[in-house]
């Protein structure tokens, strides 16, 4: 299960989270990074790539201090690109103030150049 023996460590100091024993965590990422692509497209008029899109996933999951696989990340891509109903994203947005806080997300997961 662990590739390394370092992040073994990690889990058992409380250093460390195993996303695949916390499932309700991927969807919380789901719906952050939805609103983050929802005011991207907003913003500058065109989808985030796929690739910038999975960049920001590794990131949030790296500042929660996740240990995953690629396929969970991807499996997070994937309920992103097909999941969430725009409206109710835009809706969320707006309930949590998103929008003036996404120069504060963008530097929590080191994607300032996203801005």
């Amino acid at each position: 299960m662990f590739k390394f023996g370092k992040q073994f460590m990690q889990v058992l100091s409380g250093k460390k989270k195993i996303l695949s024993s916390n499932p309700q965590m991927s969807g919380m990422i789901g719906v952050e990074v939805s609103m983050f692509e929802s005011w991207y497209a907003e913003r500058h008029n065109k989808a985030l790539p796929d690739n910038e899109l999975l960049t920001v996933i590794y990131n949030i999951l790296d500042r929660e201090q996740f240990i995953f696989s690629d396929e969970e990340a991807r499996a997070i891509l994937s309920t992103v690109v097909v999941g969430f109903p725009q409206e109710q994203i835009k809706q969320m947005r707006i309930q949590n103030n998103f929008d003036s806080k996404v120069k504060v997300f963008c530097q929590s997961i080191n994607c300032q150049h996203l801005l």
